[in-house]
């Protein structure tokens, strides 16, 4: 948790290759820039399966944003993001973007795309499995010690996990996990 992130006044370390830290407009850890998208009243879905979350859904409501809350850390602001298809029968509280025709990062990783793309964009410190029909490819920056990227969120571990079907991004999570 990072009870003194101040992002209007900090200095971002730079971004390492493997890391991402936004989707569209939200960032890890900032209420700043939760409240600016989402408004002020962002309501916690409470679950007993998982972390408080929100969930944001694009225009034509085929994707769904899972902002992941951790607990102990400042209003509004989110350490874990997870994007993916609406499934049949989704019917959970949502926040419904309606300028926003599909969830991109800030490195413009977007479902749809394929591997050979991700890892042109995230590199190749990755380890990959296959589950099933899928493969995936995961993302981890663990080096707290030598790392000014984890150090300015004060956290230990960064993942990255996308998951692929026919060669296509199916869905993706990413950010920090929790201590």
């Amino acid at each position: 948790m990072n009870f003194n992130l101040v992002w209007a006044d900090a200095k971002l370390p730079e971004l390492p290759i493997a890391a991402d830290i936004s989707v569209n407009g939200i960032y890890n850890g900032d209420p700043e820039s939760s409240t600016r998208v989402l408004g002020k009243k962002i309501t916690l879905i409470e679950s007993r399966i998982e972390f408080p979350h929100v969930n944001v859904l694009n225009k034509d409501k085929t994707e769904v944003l899972v902002l992941i809350f951790h607990p102990g850390d400042i209003r509004n602001s989110f350490n874990e993001f997870r994007v993916r298809p609406v499934a049949p029968g989704f019917n959970e509280e949502a926040f419904h973007l309606e300028k926003v025709d599909s969830f991109k990062t800030g490195k413009n990783i977007s479902l749809g795309l394929n591997k050979g793309k991700v890892v042109s964009i995230l590199g190749y410190g990755f380890q990959e499995k296959v589950k099933g029909n899928m493969k995936i490819l995961k993302y981890v920056i663990d080096n707290f010690e030598s790392s000014s990227f984890l150090k300015y969120y004060n956290m230990p571990i960064y993942y990255g996990e996308y998951e692929f079907k026919n060669n296509k991004l199916m869905k993706f999570s990413f950010g920090f996990e929790y201590p």
